[in-house]
């Protein structure tokens, strides 16, 4: 669900203005409403000095190879800035450096075929009326008639490249053959080589200067820290009202309903004048999800595709449960979700406390898995069908014709809970009639699906509501082509209503069919595991050590192949489901604002 949100104006006096915001930003619970910065300079000094701080901290953190427990932290803020100024000229001359080092580099290994030369010989010879013309060309390109024509001496030949030098006069035409003259460089191989190994040197250096700087990361922690706040405070500072004569400031933002109460007490205890907003046309206020502990998992979900508008209804808690079982349906094999739980278990004592919420959604979908996998009867690729032990329990397991009745079935159950929604969100925000046409196709859908799907299934449907179901579907027909748009002509309603109908019976049949890939992904799944233990087993050479190794090998490198391509395909096609079919259904829009509020960020280690 959405969290409900009030508006407050505050207004306070200039001079006392700079001392409530940074009470304000202590408290960290309004979502300040801001207009447009006048005093962009600062804060993009401020963000620059952020910038550099990150760059630091990134660079000097990939130098700590083991945790060092530091017992002491520095923190004068002039030390802080010295730390920065100090790696500023570092890493500038380190960038410099590393780039000089990668062009001399390349250099040096494009010249190598040519070998040692000394150019003080080759400028003597110049002097004295020769030159040497070097050239590089593809080998089955050379032409050994060049060697007749000209003074010419083969060098080198690497990698299907001839490297040749020809000898004229200095002032003789210019040779023009099918091949690309080189330019040497005025110094020889062996003193390019010594400045690189000068270059390496420094390079080394600076490396060496940067792990010295490990100790100053608790400082730099800190900086980040009151950068970013001050660059916060900064953009709210110069983003808020004024009065004309500047005695006063003006600020406005939401706050969530049930910290009313709190946000109140606390202004009390301010030098400000204060009341409650209304929400201007046209604004839209910030979005809070306030989810059960379940759905609260799946809110990055909602997230990837966009936030609901505040008005709208938060699809998160009936989209989750949907999410869960498809994951499960997709990787389609027990022994694959096994994985999953013990995974999402045993990292959850390995890994820092904010990971856990995505550890317990992929112990969610690995329980859905074993539920989905054991219906298949597929136990890392092992088909529990053909078990002898489990022979009693044959009857529970599905075939691949029931499995995709099942797919079919939950799509078709997603589908409907979907037009629910979308009904209920009409009715909610517009009114019941504008809603009349949805209930139309809602109780068409429905009503043909038992009047048409129960002989199917062997259940007999009595000829007594015959007649009941054509006049249900006679008045559905109705709503749905002259109800579509209350309030317009008639005649518009049946063309839009005809027009309606054919995109929407279209699409559903789609839709519909779009559930298929729930089975055939879980089907492509276990039988590629299947297959990989027949190889392994298979392909194992009748030496017992050897075998068993090479089975084990093959097992290991199959499932976990196969593992990475079923989670991939178990993620990917159960979003589009979501955000495809369930959102378009269900008539979601999309597009709120986050709800950020104005705090003061901790300093994290």
């Amino acid at each position: 669900m959405i969290a409900k949100m009030k508006k407050y104006g505050i207004v306070s006096y200039s001079k006392d203005f700079p001392n409530f915001l940074d009470n304000l930003q202590s408290l960290g619970l309004i979502d300040i409403t801001q207009a447009a910065s006048n005093n962009e300079g600062e804060e993009r000094e401020i963000l620059n000095q952020l910038n550099l701080c990150n760059e630091a901290i990134k660079r000097i953190e990939a130098y700590q190879a083991e945790k060092h427990h530091i017992t002491h932290t520095i923190n004068d803020q002039k030390k802080a800035c010295c730390i920065l100024e100090q790696y500023r000229e570092e890493a500038t001359e380190f960038e410099k450096l590393d780039e000089e080092m990668k062009q001399r580099d390349k250099r040096y290994h494009e010249l190598l075929p040519w070998g040692e030369y000394d150019p003080s010989i080759v400028e003597k010879l110049r002097k004295n009326g020769w030159q040497f013309l070097f050239f590089t060309c593809d080998k089955r390109n050379f032409d050994p008639t060049w060697s007749e024509k000209y003074n010419l001496e083969v060098i080198n030949e690497e990698k299907g490249v001839c490297y040749f030098v020809i000898t004229t006069p200095v002032h003789q035409e210019k040779i023009t053959i099918a091949a690309n003259e080189i330019k040497m460089p005025s110094i020889s191989l062996n003193r390019q080589k010594e400045e690189i190994d000068v270059l390496k040197l420094r390079h080394a250096e600076l490396e060496l200067l940067f792990k010295k700087m490990i100790p100053y990361l608790p400082t730099l922690y800190q900086e980040r820290t009151r950068l970013q706040n001050a660059l916060s405070f900064d953009q709210i500072a110069t983003g808020t009202e004024s009065s004309l004569d500047d005695t006063v400031r003006i600020t406005k933002g939401f706050i969530p309903e049930d910290k009313e109460a709190e946000f109140l007490t606390f202004l009390e205890t301010q030098p400000v004048y204060y009341t409650a907003l209304d929400v201007e046309e046209g604004e839209t206020p910030p979005v809070l999800l306030k989810n059960n502990r379940f759905a609260k998992l799946y809110e990055p979900i909602t997230e990837l595709f966009a936030l609901p508008k505040y008005n709208e209804m938060d699809l998160t808690p009936f989209m989750a449960p949907f999410f869960m079982l498809f994951v499960g349906f997709c990787a389609g094999d027990a022994g694959y979700g096994l994985v999953l739980l013990l995974g999402g278990a045993i990292a959850k004592r390995k890994l820092k406390v904010e990971f856990r919420p995505l550890l317990s959604l992929i112990q969610w979908v690995g329980a859905a898995t074993i539920l989905f996998g054991m219906l298949a009867g597929s136990f890392f690729g092992v088909q529990l069908v053909n078990v002898p032990a489990l022979e009693r329990f044959q009857n529970f397991f599905f075939d691949q014709e029931n499995m995709m009745t099942l797919a079919f079935a939950v799509g078709g159950v997603h589908l409907v809970f979907a037009m629910i929604l979308g009904i209920v969100n009409i009715i909610r925000f517009k009114g019941f009639k504008f809603a009349i046409h949805k209930i139309g196709w809602f109780v068409l859908i429905l009503s043909s699906a038992a009047f048409f799907g129960l002989p199917m299934l062997d259940v007999a449907v009595p000829e007594t509501l015959q007649m009941p179901y054509f006049i249900v579907a006679g008045l559905s027909a109705l709503a749905i082509l002259f109800y579509n748009s209350p309030g317009e002509n008639p005649f518009m309603n049946f063309g839009v209503g005809l027009w309606n109908t054919y995109q929407t019976a279209t699409g559903l049949i789609v839709d519909v069919l779009s559930y298929v890939r729930l089975f055939a992904l879980g089907l492509v799944g276990s039988t590629l595991g299947m297959v990989f233990n027949q190889l392994a087993f298979e392909a194992a050479p009748d030496v017992p050590l050897l075998g068993a190794l090479i089975t084990l090998v093959i097992l290991l490198f199959g499932h976990t192949l196969n593992f990475g391509i079923a989670m991939l395909g178990a993620f990917v096609h159960p979003l589009r489901l979501t955000f495809v079919e369930f959102y378009k259904n269900a008539g979601y829009e999309g597009g709120g604002r986050k709800y950020k509020p104005f705090h003061k960020v901790e300093s994290v280690e």
